[in-house]
């Protein structure tokens, strides 16, 4: 692989048309073999392979080696959002503008000013308002997982982190977005209610610090990784919590995000909330979820329990005890469908080395970009794409580097050094069908 990155950056200095490079590479003449890596064609191209080729990381380059496992679409939860996020994807990717319509008009009757105000307008304040930052965290994932779809995409599982599971249930069949939009806001809303909480992330595990927590009569909110638990409660015991973990030199972060989720704070709504969610019914779903209330697969008997949504929003998340079960049932490719990459970060900490980690969006990075960094670390992580229709029309077929296979010689030597005119042109015929075969250009399966 690396000899022949090293030839594709040669290729690209001697001005090979880059487009045609890539089409020849990725849909002309393109074999499914276990050893991959992706790089996108720009001016540092030529020299990121070189870097790769001398055993020097880069940026630009990803690699990736065998089958690529089952797959795993994350859904983000409260805190991920940001003003304007999905307008660029809303005017370049139908699929998402299509779903992300649904979801305004399914809940236009909920909310004044629109989700579509709140979501897009640079000047709006309203998704520091939970009323509005929930639903819009939860239209913005179902619609990015339509994208992905539509580009011949499909999860083994779906993973929510906490109002991400709303989503991950519709995107798994089990509700529709007319049904689950007016729904989170109506937790939004209640939520907004509760908002005089606090929550902090601290880097240390759940054993050592549930006692201290208890201590000062705070909640575990989530739980994010063996060295990652987040905390709920009153502004006023946070802050003396947070000041008895730097005397404990145990690292924390405050989180920017309204209220204390997954606290006691929320008691006075809970009934209200299941009251809201009583008409809700599941229906059997095309795609497991692995719930983070239970951190096991779940079911639509699961999710029809009457206090399933009431116990999902009052109790911890188990975030990584829910990815510790996709990754013993095989899954090895990660792909978030947040407007941030919250949970890759997450889960990067857990499973750096034995899992590929994909996010979709990034707070205020250019979608563009995003996505075509995504692309490039699917294929080196062996997920199967549309080619033929990514690179539609883009491109022609070129002379390119082939395949750089060993040159070394298997043939059994002859004993006599003498021998007839008939066995010297056989070995001589041989001779030529070695050196061919060490730079055959193989031609991909059904082509002419």
């Amino acid at each position: 692989m690396r000899r022949l990155a090293t030839d594709y950056a040669g290729a690209l200095r001697e001005n090979a048309d880059a487009s045609s490079l890539a089409f020849t590479a990725l849909h002309a003449r393109r074999l499914d073999l276990p050893f991959r890596l992706a790089a996108p064609l720009n001016r540092e191209t030529a020299e990121a392979l070189s870097a790769w080729a001398g055993e020097k990381s880069g940026a630009l380059v990803y690699s990736g080696h065998g089958a690529s496992g089952k797959q795993v679409w994350l859904f983000t939860g409260q805190g991920s959002h940001w003003r304007t996020m999905g307008q660029t994807m809303y005017q370049h990717s139908t699929a998402f503008a299509d779903t992300l319509d649904r979801c305004f008009s399914a809940c236009s009757e909920m909310l004044t000013p629109s989700l579509r105000e709140a979501m897009f307008n640079p000047d709006s304040a309203q998704l520091d308002n939970m009323a509005w930052a929930q639903p819009a965290i939860v239209a913005f994932e179902i619609a990015m997982a339509a994208h992905w779809r539509a580009e011949g995409l499909k999860p083994d599982f779906a993973i929510g982190h906490s109002v991400g599971e709303f989503a991950a249930a519709v995107v798994c069949g089990h509700y529709t977005i007319e049904q689950v939009m007016p729904l989170v806001c109506r937790r939004g809303a209640l939520m907004q209610q509760c908002a005089s909480g606090a929550m902090v992330a601290v880097f240390a595990d759940e054993d050592t610090l549930m006692p201290l927590a208890r201590q000062f009569e705070l909640d575990l909110a989530a739980n994010n990784g063996t060295q990652h638990t987040v905390f709920s409660g009153p502004e006023a015991r946070l802050a003396v919590f947070c000041a008895t973990l730097s005397q404990h030199d145990i690292n924390y972060r405050r989180l920017s995000v309204t209220g204390a989720a997954h606290s006691a704070l929320l008691e006075p709504i809970l009934d209200r909330f299941q009251d809201a969610c009583a008409g809700l019914h599941a229906e059997p779903g095309q795609i497991p979820i692995i719930s983070t209330l239970t951190a096991d697969v779940i079911d639509e008997s699961t999710l029809n329990q009457a206090d399933y949504w009431r116990r999902h929003m009052r109790q911890p998340v188990r975030f990584i005890q829910s990815i510790q079960v996709a990754h013993q049932l095989g899954a090895r490719v990660f792909l978030e469908m947040g407007p941030d990459a919250q949970l890759v970060a997450c889960g990067q900490r857990e499973y750096r080395d034995n899992a590929y980690w994909i996010a979709s969006a990034r707070r205020n990075k250019e979608a563009s970009d995003v996505l075509h960094q995504a692309l490039l670390q699917l294929y080196a992580a062996g997920v199967a794409l549309p080619w033929a229709d990514l690179l539609a029309g883009d491109g022609q077929r070129i002379a390119a580097p082939c395949y750089p296979f060993d040159t070394e010689r298997y043939w059994k030597e002859r004993v006599s050094p003498a021998c007839e005119p008939a066995d010297a042109a056989l070995s001589a015929g041989l001779e030529v069908a070695s050196r061919a075969a060490t730079a055959l250009d193989l031609p991909s399966p059904g082509s002419a």
